[in-house]
C-alpha cells in the first residue's frame, strides 16, 4: 500500500490528485493487522484475502533479507535504508504468525540495535543513538510487545520496568525523556506512550491487549 494521495503545492495550497508513491513498511503492517481483524469482525473474506496478498509483499519486497531486518519503505528512488525502531520491533509482532518465526527473530535480535538509557530511565530510541541518548516511550513498549509474543516474558518485564521511572506524577508518559525536532520526540504528555505502556503490560500478564489479531468475545470493559 503506497501513501496514498494529496502534497502541498510550492505556493502553500493542496493538490488532491497527487500520487504518493512513497510506501511506509509501518503503515503496511498496520494495514495487514487491521485487515486480518476486519476479515473476522466483518466476516469479509476479501479483507482476508488482501491480508494475505499484503502480507507476502511486505516480506517480499521490505524485508532486507543482506542486512536481516526491515526496510524503513520503498520510494520511487528503490529500498529506503534508513533505520527505524518501530518497523522492526512490530515487523517482529507481524511475521511470527505470517508463518516467518525465523525473521521475526532477526528482527527483534535488530532492535538492540536502537537500546538507550537516559537515567533513571532505559529503553530504545527511534533511531540508533547519537549525541543525547533518547528513550522513546511508545516505541520502547513495541520492543516489549514483540519481546512477549516471541515468548521472552523475563526480556518484556525488564523492558516495561526500564520505562517506569519516566512516568509523570499524574500516571501518564511522555513521548520521550528528551525534546527532539528533527525526530519528532517531545517531553509533553502522550496519549499514544501511555496506551502503548499499559497494553504491553497487558500482553505480559496475558490479557487481550493490543494487535492480538483475533477478536476478544464479549469484552467490554
Amino acid at each position: 500500500m503506497t501513501g496514498g494521495h494529496g502534497a502541498t503545492t510550492p505556493a502553500g495550497g493542496f493538490d488532491p490528485a497527487v500520487d504518493i508513491a512513497w510506501v511506509s513498511t509501518e503503515h503496511n503492517i498496520d494495514a495487514w493487522h487491521t485487515l486480518t481483524l476486519a476479515q473476522t469482525v466483518l466476516a469479509d473474506a476479501t479483507a482476508g484475502a488482501t491480508a494475505d496478498r499484503l502480507a507476502d509483499a511486505v516480506v517480499r519486497v521490505l524485508w532486507d533479507g543482506q542486512a536481516g531486518h526491515f526496510l524503513q519503505g520503498w520510494g520511487p528512488g528503490g529500498a529506503d535504508h534508513a533505520e527505524a525502531l518501530d518497523v522492526n520491533s512490530w515487523g517482529a509482532v507481524f511475521l511470527a504468525p505470517v508463518g516467518h518465526p525465523d525473521l521475526a527473530r532477526l528482527a527483534l535480535e535488530h532492535t538492540a540495535t536502537f537500546a538507550a538509557a537516559q537515567p533513571p530511565v532505559s529503553g530504545f530510541g527511534p533511531v540508533p543513538p547519537s549525541g543525547v541518548p533518547l528513550v522513546w516511550f511508545e516505541g520502547s513498549a513495541g520492543v516489549a510487545l514483540a519481546q512477549v509474543r516471541l515468548g521472552e516474558q523475563e526480556e518484556a518485564a525488564a523492558t516495561l520496568s526500564g520505562l517506569m521511572p519516566g512516568a509523570l506524577p499524574n500516571g501518564a508518559f511522555p513521548g520521550a525523556t528528551n525534546d527532539e525536532e528533527d525526530l519528532g520526540m517531545t517531553t509533553a504528555p502522550s496519549v499514544g506512550a501511555t496506551t502503548w505502556v499499559l497494553l504491553s503490560w497487558q500482553a505480559l500478564a496475558g490479557r487481550p491487549a493490543i494487535w492480538d489479531d483475533q477478536p476478544v468475545q464479549g469484552a467490554s470493559n
